[in-house]
């Protein structure tokens, strides 16, 4: 995955403001469709084991994890 893109599918698949889980070569991937534009982040939460997949897109921007209920920001990563 270094610098290349990787079709993972269709954009039309990816509801607004949800989460759409894929694994990239053994690795858990989370995409979403924020206005129209395509995000990616990594599919698990950095404090623990969980699946971001099964959390909420909040305040149009952010996930929030399903374990602890933190957030992020899906366009920079910010906690």
């Amino acid at each position: 995955m270094d610098g290349e893109w990787i079709r993972v599918g269709n954009v039309a698949d990816i509801d607004e403001d949800d989460t759409h889980p894929v694994e990239i070569d053994g690795r858990r991937v989370c995409l979403y469709n924020l206005g129209g534009e395509i995000f990616a982040t990594d599919g698990t939460c950095t404090h623990g084991d969980a699946d971001l997949s099964l959390g909420m897109v909040v305040d149009s921007c952010l996930i929030e994890c399903p374990l602890h209920e933190g957030t992020f920001d899906i366009r920079s990563g910010r906690a």
